[in-house]
């Protein structure tokens, strides 16, 4: 290790250098949230600035927690201008209706069928209750592809499985 760090010029991973590459990699997870991706791009950065890899758990530490940290950032300025009662009205969306045990979200969520005027007017319904939420719209602080990647996530979960979600990620 000695001779490579003097030969070829590489330094050893130090805790300073974890905090640099933490920082980078939150600009990166920020954008996207691929484990496998943050992954890559770390061990990329540290090569390209001649730094000795240091052991994969401490490599998938630094991935994780900068994940984290990412998700919590976006989850934040996605839900910190919601007031309580928006909050309330999403939640009410994972909540079953009493008559037909489907929740709002599932409803929301469902395929319009054929093109027909009663088709069109289900869509209407739709588009009326998620206006009557009044979400904001002010969605710049979070990434394009970011946001992308949430929906991607999202559209695969069942309706009550956002249940068991903490507050901010439900």
């Amino acid at each position: 290790m000695e001779e490579i760090r003097q030969v070829y010029g590489y330094k050893n991973f130090s805790a300073s250098k974890y905090r640099e590459a933490a920082q980078f990699l939150l600009q990166h997870a920020l954008q996207n949230g691929n484990a496998m991706y943050l992954l890559r791009t770390v061990q990329e950065k540290l090569r390209n600035q001649k730094i000795i890899l240091p052991g994969i758990t401490t490599i998938e530490r630094l991935v994780w927690e900068t994940r984290r940290r990412a998700e919590e950032k976006v989850f934040k300025a996605l839900t910190g201008t919601l007031s309580e009662w928006q909050k309330q009205k999403l939640d009410t969306l994972i909540d079953p209706f009493v008559e037909n045990r489907k929740t709002p979200l599932a409803w929301l969520r469902e395929l319009h069928g054929q093109s027909s005027p009663d088709a069109f007017l289900k869509v209407i319904r739709r588009l009326e209750y998620i206006r009557d939420l009044k979400l904001p719209t002010n969605i710049h602080e979070v990434h394009p592809n970011r946001l992308l990647q949430l929906s991607r996530i999202g559209a695969r979960y069942e309706p009550h499985s956002f249940r068991r979600f903490k507050e901010n990620k439900k």
